[in-house]
């Protein structure tokens, strides 16, 4: 039998509870493994705080809805027991989603969902009894083969916050890849502070809707290193939300949007971004027929403010690279240091929005060699027309590029790559697939394979020296392929190649931690 313990009021006193309550919690932690056809749900449901449940390799068919919570610093986490052969969810019992979160602060890892033809999501948070739902962190899985949606926070009345998505793959859904927040913004619910980083969306709304991203109106967070292309209508939708912020929070935000590869849709534009306050930065866009970005409102013209589209590199083939409706009626706005090549119409795309925008910066390619190293083998490190021309952003905003280099404004490239900085690597000559561009990335491997996450740069945050010179290697670009492997990228400086036994360093570095982190205690 568990001993409850109740903590008194005063503040010390308080204090000293709180920590016996967490060594007792970590005291208490059990790891247990179940195989494929045990009754891995009801084990779940079982479980405390700090708790992990270990998924044998092979399929699992039923579903699961999990109602308690763990704890700050102590998660509950429903993981795979051999994370090269991650387990398989693929219910059979006809549930709606295969695995509901009721609860906070769980960690689901290393685990394979779908099929599942006729389903609402694969992954549904739905917070607790009093409407909260906080610390869930959904990292390195594979969501394929849906009839719904992929990830969805997004139920009414529930108030979401530090909610982690991060090293997912998710393909071939019928519906939305993932679903941040409610319609009507937050009467309904809304999420703060979300880290939606590194994952690979490809081939939604396969039912004939599914946008790869949404972020409904006034819920917030950064979204940074994805790669999301092949989805009708856009590949990302950012919805903004005025009211969220405070009537002097100029060149505040509420969804950072970073160094993102994004397109190409197989319908509309890439990205539509509806309102502010939002920040589009550093990143890699291939239009479709309504346009690489999209920035005009959804319903409300006043939503067209706080709008700040900074150091992108924007493709157009179809329809315009960039759009901009309504702005020149706008508040706050900037359009500054991007660079567009509408390959349809050589040096056209670029609008000029007029009003109050903050303009400066922006170039139309007069060809592809003119701004990029080579459009073909899709490698965007920038070339002479780009260089030298950016101007100083507003607010400061735009202070790092792509590869997380410090930008020198003004006078440093324009587009989302730096004067200092290259991306090398990719795939040999000839072989990188026509609808990916840089940094050029692999949706193959083994069906159902799942990256570990320990390339020791996949997760963006390592940084390391190139073994000599004035500059280092800044990082690595994350998650989809490694950067010592066919199909992989990394950044370095600008005409020399990233040290190879740096990466592989930081390989082996990497795949320690994760065997130290999914080792089960005893």
């Amino acid at each position: 039998m568990r001993r409850s313990l109740r903590c008194p009021t005063p503040a010390a006193a308080l204090l000293s509870c709180l920590v016996a309550l967490g060594a007792a919690a970590e005291a208490r932690a059990a790891t247990t493994t179940i195989e494929a056809g045990g009754a891995w749900c009801a084990v779940a449901q079982a479980a405390a705080p700090g708790d992990t449940i270990l998924l044998g390799p092979g399929t699992h068919t039923s579903a699961c809805v999990l109602e308690q919570s763990g704890l700050e610093g102590s998660p509950i986490t429903l993981a795979s027991a051999d994370p090269t052969v991650p387990a398989r969810l693929s219910p059979t019992d006809g549930s709606a989603t295969i695995l509901e979160l009721g609860g906070g602060h769980w960690r689901v890892e290393g685990l394979v969902l779908g099929p599942h033809a006729a389903g609402q999501a694969g992954v549904r948070l739905r917070g607790d009894a009093g409407g909260q739902s906080a610390g869930v962190e959904l990292i390195d899985n594979l969501l394929e083969d849906l009839g719904g949606d992929g990830i969805v926070a997004g139920d009414a009345g529930v108030s979401y916050a530090d909610l982690v998505i991060s090293g997912n793959r998710l393909r071939r859904l019928g519906g939305v890849g993932v679903n941040l927040g409610c319609a009507a913004g937050s009467v309904d619910c809304q999420v703060r502070d979300a880290l939606i980083e590194a994952n690979f969306i490809e081939d939604t709304g396969l039912s004939g809707a599914g946008v790869g991203l949404r972020v409904y109106r006034d819920s917030s967070g950064r979204l940074l290193r994805n790669v999301l292309r092949r989805s009708p209508g856009a590949n990302v939708e950012l919805y903004g939300g005025l009211e969220a912020l405070p009537a002097d929070g100029l060149g505040a935000v509420l969804v950072r949007f970073e160094a993102n590869r994004v397109g190409p849709p197989t319908s509309g534009a890439a990205l539509r971004v509806f309102g502010g306050p939002v920040l589009v930065q550093n990143n890699v866009v291939i239009g479709g027929s309504e346009g690489g970005i999209l920035a005009g409102p959804a319903a409300d013209p006043a939503d067209i403010d706080r709008i700040y589209l900074l150091g992108n590199s924007l493709v157009g083939i179809g329809g315009d690279a960039l759009r901009l409706l309504g702005w020149e009626l706008g508040g706050d706005l900037a359009l500054q240091n991007n660079a567009v090549l509408q390959e349809d119409r050589l040096g056209e795309g670029l609008p000029s929005p007029g009003g109050a925008v903050a303009v400066g910066g922006n170039l139309s390619c007069a060809s592809a060699a003119a701004c990029f190293a080579d459009r073909a083998e899709l490698d965007f490190s920038p070339q002479a027309a780009l260089q030298g021309a950016a101007v100083i952003s507003v607010y400061n905003l735009l202070s790092v590029d792509l590869c997380g280099a410090p930008r020198a404004l003004p006078g440093d490239a324009i587009g989302a790559l730096g004067a200092g900085t290259t991306l090398t690597g990719g795939f040999p000559a000839g072989e990188a697939p026509a609808d990916l561009n840089c940094p050029p990335l692999d949706s193959g491997g083994d069906d159902g394979a799942v990256d570990s996450g320990a390339d020791g740069g996949e997760d963006g945050s390592e940084a390391g020296a190139d073994g000599g010179g004035d500059k280092p290697v800044v990082q690595q670009i994350p998650a989809y392929a490694q950067a010592n492997e066919k199909g992989g990228c990394s950044c370095g400086a600008a005409g020399r190649p990233p040290a190879r036994p740096l990466a592989l360093g930081l390989s082996l570095l990497g795949l320690s931690a994760l065997i130290a982190r999914r080792r089960p205690r005893s």
